[in-house]
């Protein structure tokens, strides 16, 4: 094919129902190009039932539909900081009201809102006030990119809050569970997280999977074979468990997102009063 701009459109055969566009796609001289059609596991999945995957040479990229848009979703995890409103743009959205410990708008795989590709600018205010005269905790820039998910989440005591931004990972792999934590306790300092067979009460003579984990860490996706879990969370080097989760089911083919929190506001943090936010595949969508 000639060096060009392309526009690659997939209908249903005999059907000129377009399910798929790519919007404009450079092809340049000198490549050898194969391009496949997979099931579109990017952010905002339900945008096309397709995306293509493009192999040239040893490089892979992924095209999304060009209307499937960035996927943003926030956490509150700032124990003394006041419910939140999120503006983008200096714009209100339905990202409003968030408590401490919630997932905005969806906890669930794939819940994400859906913002347009390119620099977005976030805000964040105490709920109600707006961005006039209202309490702004965090003001970020965010380069959003097409079909790709993010996790924003507000961080640290009210004094210090700012925003951790990461990018997940939708794509499930049938042979393993993918478990991915985040260390947002202020409270905790560095830690030890172990992940224990369902059948064994405390650590015993078990290793961390991790060890000395940081605040603001967040993990790879860890291949997990599938099964039943209890799951603690130590302070480095103390097996003194300060949050613990049991009898967690990680099926293969699924992905898991949880993040270490501080206590609820009012408590005096003891280490058992703090506690996880859990999303992903831990939550199931209601019908």
């Amino acid at each position: 094919m000639p060096a060009n701009d392309y526009q690659i459109r997939v209908t249903p055969a005999g059907s000129g129902t377009v399910v798929f566009d790519s919007g404009k796609v450079s092809l340049q001289a000198g490549t050898n190009l194969l391009i496949g059609a997979v099931d579109n596991t990017g952010a905002n999945g339900d945008a096309s039932p397709i995306s293509l995957v493009v192999l040239n040479g040893g490089d892979v990229a992924e095209i999304y539909d060009t209307d499937q848009a960035a996927g943003v979703r926030v956490v509150h995890a700032s124990s003394d900081a006041p419910n939140v409103d999120v503006y983008v743009d200096g714009q209100s959205t339905p990202l409003a009201d968030i408590a401490f410990g919630s997932v905005a708008p969806f906890a669930f795989l794939d819940g994400y809102a859906a913002l347009p590709a390119g620099d977005a600018r976030i805000q964040v205010a105490a709920a109600g006030t707006g961005l006039g005269g209202g309490l702004v905790v965090i003001d970020e820039t965010l380069p959003l990119v097409n079909g790709q998910g993010y996790t924003a989440l507000a961080v640290g005591q009210l004094a210090g809050i700012e925003a951790l931004v990461v990018e997940d990972q939708v794509r499930s792999i049938a042979t393993q569970a993918s478990l991915r934590i985040i260390h947002a306790s202020t409270q905790a300092g560095n830690v030890d997280i172990y992940l224990v067979p369902g059948t064994q009460s405390g650590i015993g003579n078990f290793a961390p999977a991790l060890s000395n984990v940081p605040f603001k860490a967040v993990t790879d996706y860890l291949a997990v074979a599938d099964g039943t879990y209890n799951v603690y969370i130590t302070p480095t080097g103390t097996g003194t468990v300060a949050i613990s989760a049991e009898g967690v089911e990680l099926n293969a083919g699924d992905v898991y997102t949880a993040v270490a929190r501080d206590a609820d506001p009012g408590e005096q943090a003891p280490l058992n009063q703090l506690g996880l936010i859990l999303f992903d595949n831990f939550v199931v969508p209601q019908p």
